[in-house]
């Protein structure tokens, strides 16, 4: 479900995944579709191309194995009012900026200038890629970035 309202809040709305993969390495190619309904059309129309990508990427990574390794990322802080602001768009994805200012009783001019302060702590270029991050992290470990179970 915590997946489902994160892409949607992207505008993916339909999906392919293409698994793949060789010997203990397992791989998939995911796509992310913004129409409904589109994901059966692109593997009706390109199903066997789709799996040739996923083969050319296996081809990539075949033999770097041993040179692929886990990044981890540092635990980012937030304060109080930074977690509110993440907890309100993973929870309201489809709010608009002024109903999420709102539901934080503080101004657009305020949330839009923390979802600035968080996107930086997090190292990425928007909020929404903030939002992506966290929700990455909390489904890694099982929990949310304010400590709640997922």
């Amino acid at each position: 479900a915590l997946s489902h309202r994160v892409w949607e809040a992207f505008g993916v709305h339909d999906g392919v995944v293409v698994a793949g993969g060789w010997r203990d390495v397992d791989t998939i190619l995911v796509l992310g579709l913004e129409e409904r309904g589109a994901g059966e059309r692109l593997i009706a129309r390109a199903g066997p191309a789709l799996r040739f990508a996923a083969a050319l990427f296996d081809g990539l990574l075949f033999g770097a194995e041993d040179q692929l390794i886990a990044i981890p990322r540092r635990p980012v802080k937030l304060s109080a009012a930074m977690q509110a602001v993440l907890r309100v768009a993973i929870d309201h994805p489809t709010a608009s900026l002024q109903e999420q200012a709102a539901l934080l009783d503080v101004s657009p001019r305020m949330l839009e200038k923390r979802h600035r302060q968080i996107a930086k702590r997090f190292g990425v270029s928007s909020f929404a890629g903030a939002v992506a991050v966290a929700v990455q992290d909390a489904v890694q470990v099982g929990r949310s970035r304010m400590g709640d179970p997922i």
